[in-house]
């Protein structure tokens, strides 16, 4: 492997073959599409009920003077989204980037 010289692509680092057939393994494509939907349908889930949480935060303490919970407890919801938002870039960012 010491003189093996070729540059690895992504998918050959996990361990699978550059030139594989995926007519062979078409219920494995069909499950993996589910979970990756799954997934984001989650995330979206998620990153809807972060906006709800903090639009209940500030409407729970509209009356009263902001305080340093309250600031808090509103950074902590914004980068939870901002987290959930970001991590779908992240990944297409990588991925475009090996390329």
């Amino acid at each position: 492997m010491a003189g093996n010289n070729k540059k690895l692509k992504l998918i050959e680092w996990f361990g699978f073959r550059a030139d594989s057939n995926f007519e062979d393994h078409r219920r494995l494509g069909i499950a993996v599409g589910f979970l990756l939907s799954a997934l984001m349908l989650v995330l979206a889930i998620l990153a809807i009920a972060s906006v709800f949480l903090m639009v209940a935060v500030v409407i729970k303490s509209f009356g009263n003077l902001p305080s340093n919970d309250l600031g808090n407890t509103l950074r902590g919801i914004a980068f939870a989204l901002g987290a959930i938002v970001g991590l779908p870039f992240l990944v297409w960012r990588s991925w475009v980037a090996q390329r």
